[in-house]
């Protein structure tokens, strides 16, 4: 039997207290989803390979619900605003729920048709950075 616990969420850093984990993604590591290859190669050179976004998660051993937050950072490559690699779910059917903490501007939630070819793939979720700051996102599956 699982009994509640109390896990905090700071809605000006994303920050999650008790954090099960952590982890950043550079502009580098993202090379698959953007389509200028040269802009994103200046970006990385010049920017020194900027932090596109940063998930901080809490997962209890045992349950099915995770959740955490996600802090983009503003950007472009060339037209393309800094966006997640994105993700899919096992099982289609599974719910998910996005909301923005700090809005300090707006995000966008695209997702993929399920029958869409092309180098995602059907049924992928992304987040695409769209203001000004980084807003903070949080997440539940």
């Amino acid at each position: 039997m699982l009994l509640p616990e109390g896990v905090l969420i700071n809605g000006l850093t994303g920050g999650v207290s008790p954090g099960t984990g952590r982890y950043t993604k550079r502009l580098s590591e993202l090379r698959e989803i953007f389509q200028d290859q040269t802009e994103l190669d200046r970006l990385v050179e010049v920017e020194c390979d900027p932090v596109v976004y940063e998930v901080i998660e809490y997962r209890k051993q045992g349950s099915d619900l995770f959740f955490g937050t996600t802090t983009m950072e503003p950007g472009k490559v060339s037209g393309e605003f800094f966006m997640t690699r994105g993700h899919f779910h096992q099982r289609r059917d599974m719910g998910e729920v996005y909301y923005t903490e700090w809005p300090r501007g707006p995000f966008a939630r695209v997702p993929r048709r399920r029958n869409k070819s092309g180098p995602d793939g059907p049924g992928r979720l992304r987040l695409h950075s769209t203001g000004l700051g980084p807003p903070i996102n949080q997440c539940r599956h």
